[in-house]
């Protein structure tokens, strides 16, 4: 939120121009939702940022963020090498088993892209390792069938920024996280929902009069990062 923050500061001073909101889109994911917690409570929860449909595969294995840059080909190929087999011959349009291509998940950024592209505010995306290969693949001109392979390091921004020849710039940035606890290292931490794609509620301080708890129960929530706001802000 820090970097956020100070990036679009230095956007607008350069220009001259008066401050407005940046433009934040997430996935429908809580762990993506609670990411954006401290950036603002005013964001766009699009199902078109959701990871790949992997359908059948990583059932009970891979139901949830991936711990590496890459997501779990390795794995995939010991427990799947048939549908590895076919992925290599095309992994741009092979379907996960029951699930989506990477060609669908293409398909159903085209709006997300086009809503960027034509914003003149900075922009924040939050969204997952499989979605974001192919959003970095984009900006970098990178061709689809090698997205797959792509790194997405945790814990760092790709900013992007568009040039006169109408090509982009992207840049990574690591954010040192290092003074903050993992959940493992805090425990069981406290839950964040959102509502409407608009408002976050949050467990408050406990010294709160006013504070309310809402969890949130899903197989994908296991990974999420979660925050604390002011119970004015966050209504439950």
């Amino acid at each position: 939120a820090a970097f956020v923050r100070r990036r679009a500061d230095e956007y607008w001073r350069s220009i001259g121009k008066p401050q407005e909101p940046t433009l934040v889109i997430t996935s429908t994911m809580p762990r993506a939702v609670a990411s954006v917690c401290y950036t603002t409570l005013v964001h766009d929860q699009r199902s078109a940022l959701n990871p790949v449909d992997k359908g059948a595969i990583g059932e009970g294995w891979w139901d949830v963020e991936c711990p590496s840059d890459v997501p779990p080909w390795k794995e995939v190929e010991f427990r799947h090498p048939e549908f590895m087999a076919q992925w290599r011959k095309n992994p741009v349009r092979c379907h996960f088993p029951g699930g989506e291509s990477y060609n669908d998940v293409v398909m159903r950024l085209e709006g997300v892209l086009l809503d960027v592209e034509m914003c003149t505010t900075p922009v924040l995306i939050v969204s997952h390792v499989t979605t974001l290969q192919l959003l970095v693949a984009y900006f970098r001109g990178i061709p689809l069938d090698q997205a797959w392979e792509l790194p997405v390091p945790r814990n760092t921004v790709f900013e992007v920024l568009p040039t006169p020849g109408g090509s982009f710039h992207c840049e990574e940035h690591r954010i040192d996280t290092s003074a903050f606890p993992s959940p493992e290292e805090e425990g069981e931490a406290p839950a964040v929902g959102c509502g409407g794609g608009r408002t976050c509620s949050v467990d408050f301080e406990d010294s709160n009069p006013h504070a309310k708890r809402q969890r949130v129960a899903t197989s994908e929530d296991r990974e999420a990062a979660y925050c604390r706001c002011l119970p004015q802000a966050c209504p439950v």
